[in-house]
């Protein structure tokens, strides 16, 4: 029997692609239990032929925010997106020590072995991303594709970078109000409309200041309980903490895996010294992956499809069918950030 395919975003079963006279199915959910108690929630959408599993970003964020860049895959795909554990409707562990990268990672293989599936293929954004790539390196036997959206640095270098370049930057997220909210107990009083307001500022270790990003999520970014958004920063503190100094690239050149890492930030209408740290990430990634592409899409760095349309959708779709993308390029350790990106074809 041909083996299933998966995508750790998205994960597809035989016994759930049934179609209905409106197109595909609506989303399903449901919780997977834990061997040591708690729960994840998950949802399952879409129809098609193979099933992903979708890891959302943060650490601290959940799966809602990626509903809109699975749905118009659905056709073709069935989807799992499931909130980690202590996100979003997942049950928030006894013991905050539970917390960390190495449960997440238990945890995604949780997932897989609870669908049955053999080697999925991975699709994760930002932190998610990252919680692929350990899971690769951990069980690369049990992986057959990577997809990584706007994957988080690969080095905790990194993230320094782009700390200190928010801390100077101009303050488009409101962070110079978040104190003051904070101090009036807001974030306690109402959670939701905190996390409307300031999400951009605390749900992810890199800044997002874009207004037009904040607007344009926040719905689906705090769509949570408001216990789970009280959980936002100690879970980002827990998990990112467990990493300590990182440094992947090493570990990555031992990955024979087909690997799409899909960066946005080509245009670079702002901050030029962030776009330029998010494409020297994503340059690190797609070098230090044997098999790996890179495509540039959209003007935002951190979510690329909110202003790319199908020059992020048909790409992801003709990856997800097997097919390098035409404009993905391969990357050499060699290449510089101030050239082009070359093919190593």
């Amino acid at each position: 029997m041909q083996r299933l395919r998966a995508v750790v975003l998205l994960i597809g079963l035989t016994g759930l692609w049934a179609c209905g006279p409106d197109g595909p199915e609506a989303a399903r959910e449901g919780f997977i239990p834990l061997a040591a108690g708690g729960r994840l929630y998950y949802r399952l959408s879409g129809v098609g032929h193979d099933t992903i599993v979708v890891l959302h970003g943060g650490p601290g964020l959940h799966g809602r925010y990626l509903d809109d860049v699975v749905a118009p895959l659905a056709s073709g795909h069935v989807f799992i997106i499931y909130d980690q554990r202590g996100r979003g409707r997942s049950d928030f562990p006894r013991d905050t020590l539970d917390l960390s990268a190495a449960a997440d990672v238990a945890d995604l293989d949780v997932v897989r072995t609870y669908f049955h599936l053999d080697r999925p293929t991975l699709i994760g954004h930002g932190w998610g991303a990252g919680l692929a790539a350990l899971y690769a390196m951990r069980y690369p036997e049990r992986v057959g594709r990577l997809l990584l959206i706007s994957p988080m640095v690969p080095r905790a270098n990194h993230l320094f970078n782009l700390t200190f370049q928010h801390a100077v930057g101009i303050d488009t997220s409101a962070l110079d109000d978040l104190m003051t909210a904070r101090i009036a107990g807001r974030d306690r009083s109402d959670p939701v409309g905190f996390c409307r307001r300031y999400w951009g500022a605390f749900l992810s270790p890199a800044v997002v200041r874009d207004r037009m990003v904040i607007r344009r999520l926040e719905s689906s970014v705090c769509d949570a309980p408001p216990t789970a958004l009280l959980h936002v920063e100690l879970i980002n503190r827990r998990v990112l903490g467990s990493l300590g100094a990182w440094n992947w690239p090493p570990q990555l050149t031992a990955l024979q895996i087909p690997t799409l890492v899909i960066q946005g930030g080509e245009s670079a209408p702002g901050d030029r010294d962030e776009s330029l740290t998010w494409l020297a990430s994503a340059m690190d990634w797609t070098s230090s992956l044997p098999d790996a592409r890179l495509l540039r899409v959209g003007n935002t760095p951190q979510f690329p499809w909110l202003d790319a349309g199908d020059r992020f959708l048909s790409p992801v779709e003709e990856f997800l069918d097997g097919r390098w993308p035409r404009e993905a390029r391969a990357v050499s350790p060699a290449d510089s950030l101030h050239g082009p990106v070359s093919a190593r074809d």
